[in-house]
């Protein structure tokens, strides 16, 4: 999500505001994040926590709501140490993508966290365990196994994808750039229900390197055949998508569904709080 903001929303003289009564020209493509742009993410996580815990409290005497909220911290630690860290955190995800999602092999350091994912689940819902002074590899192992489920259960897109993006898809060049491993990100798209109405599909795991690095974004609109001056992108994080494509040169839309005040720097973008405004724009 957008990070934390200060100030009043739409206050005068910040550059994003300065767009904010206009309809964006000249675009042939635009661009999409995935993970709580066009689908469910971090609520899914805040519920699969929950759903684990709550696994876990009917053999240990602990709080699940109280574990639930703790578990996110151990995971990222898990993860900075995990398979392949280093390349996990330039691609852009963390410990608890590789919870739940799979790899693939399209490069050797997906390869090789496929061959270790199975072991890295086991030992980090071992950890979360051992965090509250439980040892019991059986319930690690279950939860491990149970955590892909609860988390595939909960993807969906938001209620507006779907008719937003057919009628950008009639209109406009549509393209999607996500952080994330390839199998793991198009899978997520399947359950958006549009992965049809999209030209083209970058991953960070493909390239190597994510969002906001500005090689990502001109890998994109390399594919698409347009110009920076010719796409506008259109995410929920402000500092990867947002930034990251102004620095490389893309207008840019902020869906912010949940944050209030203002960026914290001055960015020239649209902020929206729903999918359904980008009518008013294109």
């Amino acid at each position: 999500m957008g990070r934390p903001a200060r100030g009043k929303p739409d206050s005068p003289g910040r550059a994003y505001s300065l767009i904010a009564q206009v309809r964006f020209k000249g675009v042939k493509a635009v661009i999409f994040d995935l993970d709580d742009t066009l689908t469910v993410h971090q609520a899914a996580y805040d519920a699969s926590y929950l759903a684990m815990a709550e696994v876990i409290s009917r053999r240990h005497a602990v709080d699940p709501v109280a574990m639930a909220s703790g578990m996110p911290g151990i995971i990222r630690r898990a993860g900075e140490t995990g398979p392949q860290s280093d390349f996990v955190r330039r691609i852009g995800i963390g410990g608890r993508d590789l919870l739940w999602g799979e790899a693939g092999d399209e490069r050797p350091e997906l390869a090789d966290i496929s061959k270790r994912l199975d072991d890295f689940r086991v030992s980090t819902w071992l950890a979360v365990l051992q965090a509250h002074g439980i040892s019991d590899n059986r319930i690690a192992a279950r939860l491990a196994d149970q955590f892909p489920d609860e988390m595939w259960a909960r993807i969906r897109p938001f209620r507006e994808t779907e008719a937003i993006v057919r009628d950008l898809a009639g209109r406009f060049k549509l393209g999607m750039l996500t952080n994330g491993m390839p199998p793991h990100q198009h899978r997520k798209l399947a359950a958006s229900g549009v992965a049809d109405a999209f030209d083209t599909v970058v991953t960070s795991g493909g390239l190597g390197v994510g969002k906001p690095d500005r090689t990502v974004f001109q890998a994109v609109l390399g594919e698409m055949g347009v110009s920076a001056s010719e796409a506008l992108m259109i995410g929920d994080t402000f500092e990867r998508d947002v930034e990251g494509a102004v620095d490389a040169g893309l207008r840019a839309v902020w869906v912010d569904r949940g944050s209030s005040g203002e960026p914290q720097n001055d960015m020239p973008c649209r902020r929206v709080s729903s999918l359904n405004e980008l009518v008013e724009l294109l």
